[in-house]
């Protein structure tokens, strides 16, 4: 299946599917002309030329099963009324258009003429979720539908729902949303099985977890006889019987839980409050209601304080890092606290030379947790770049830093004492010092 996309303007499209084995189906996404938005001072009649030869190559082949166009046209159509073919019959849509936007302007006709000709059905006002017709745009000075899509009449099968969400952003344009009723593979069809549990650690059943582990019949193996594999699935088999007796083998959720972020506070939550109530109250009272004034100021006190608390937020993390003396200081600051397995290190002494009874021939090697050694791979990289870029390590700095080894000092030694030797009086002090307890585990 080929779904084809139009954008207007610059339309962000979100793609969800609604089931859980959506197929792979190819989008394409066509952008009307040069300009990608069709402010209100354009030539519209060469917009709409444009906006032809886009369709004339797309239409000519017809390589696609479903064709949508949206976006900000700057256009208001109000209740024109044009005849459409008897396939609504089998559809969801309804043959009458209805609008809380009654207005029509000169664009308006011309954008009609133009979806007719090239055998389209404006969606807007004409589906369950969007009848009458909701306005699309609205600030202080009104409210208008501007934001329209189009569907194509061999597409008319697909569209199942279309919906104008009432959401806080600072846009004063509203998000339009738009359900398709699309086919799933034989595949996905004949795949019925259920979610399989999965273990799920909980601290308050843990001491029944250990008295199931330590009495079950499975850990008493023969450790020389048996093969780690078969230690390995009895363990294993061991551990689930032990979680499946204390309500720690479960079916998890899938539910996304958005983290909140630290410096959005009560007062912020208070604010976001307030701006969610006008709008529910301006949405039921309609386009009538003068509380819509008070909705968009209270949206932009709303937005000027979640600017406001980012960057005090970011000033007091700046200040944090500048007074960090320890690596506990720095987690705390990072993450607000370090998680506990993040502090367990694993350490391995290495012999390297001489007598094996000498702690000071043996080397450390601490084995850190994968994830902690990502997180701080990612902050040494970007501190290195930050160096680097702004040129605060020495010339002489040779370790520790790509493209540079000590053979690159070791050159730079031998250049000053060939220019010294060219001298007969000349003489070059040379100071060279090992460190034999270079590192707290030397």
């Amino acid at each position: 299946m080929q779904l084809t996309t139009g954008q207007i303007t610059i339309w962000t499209q979100y793609i969800r599917p609604s089931a859980e084995f959506l197929p792979n189906i190819p989008v394409t996404t066509f952008q009307s002309s040069s300009d990608h938005y069709w402010k209100p001072s354009i030539d519209f009649e060469n917009a709409c030329t444009s906006l032809q030869d886009t369709l004339n190559d797309i239409l000519n082949p017809l390589c696609f099963d479903v064709f949508i166009i949206g976006g900000d046209f700057n256009a208001r159509v109000g209740q024109i009324q044009r005849s459409v073919p008897l396939i609504l019959e089998d559809t969801p849509l309804e043959f009458t258009r209805t609008t809380q936007d009654h207005t029509t302007n000169e664009k308006g006709y011309l954008l009609n003429n133009l979806r007719d000709e090239n055998g389209f059905v404006l969606l807007n006002g004409r589906t369950p979720g969007d009848i009458p017709g909701k306005f699309t745009f609205g600030n202080a000075l009104g409210k208008s539908t501007i934001d329209l899509v189009w569907v194509h009449y061999s597409s008319l099968a697909f569209v199942k729902d279309l919906s104008v969400r009432h959401i806080i952003s600072q846009s004063a344009h509203f998000p339009v949303a738009i359900t398709l009723a699309l086919p799933l593979p034989e595949s996905a069809l004949a795949t019925n099985a259920p979610p399989q549990p999965s273990l799920r650690w909980n601290s308050k059943y843990a001491a029944r977890f250990k008295t199931n582990l330590q009495r079950s019949p499975l850990v008493s193996q023969n450790f020389l006889s048996s093969s780690c594999s078969n230690l390995y699935q009895t363990l294993t088999e061991a551990i689930t019987q032990a979680a499946d007796g204390s309500n720690m083998y479960c079916l998890l959720s899938l539910t996304y839980k958005p983290i909140s972020a630290r410096w959005f506070d009560d007062k912020c939550r208070s604010r976001k409050r307030l701006v969610s109530n006008y709008l529910h109250i301006c949405k039921g009272e309609g386009s009538t209601s003068l509380l819509w004034n008070y909705f968009y100021a209270a949206t932009k006190h709303y937005y000027a304080l979640i600017r406001r608390k980012i960057s005090e937020h970011q000033t007091k993390i700046s200040n944090l890092f500048a007074n960090t003396n320890n690596s506990t200081d720095f987690w705390r600051t990072v993450n607000g606290e370090v998680p506990q397995e993040w502090y367990k290190v694993c350490m391995f002494m290495l012999h390297k030379k001489g007598d094996t009874s000498n702690p000071h021939n043996y080397q450390g090697i601490a084995l850190v947790n994968c994830v902690t050694k990502i997180f701080t791979s990612i902050i040494n990289e970007r501190l290195r770049f930050w160096a680097e870029t702004n040129g605060l390590l020495p010339e002489e700095q040779a370790g520790f830093r790509k493209g540079k080894s000590c053979g690159d000092n070791v050159f730079t030694l031998q250049s000053i004492l060939q220019l010294f030797i060219r001298h007969k009086r000349a003489s070059a002090l040379v100071l060279l010092i090992d460190y034999v307890q270079n590192s707290s585990t030397s």
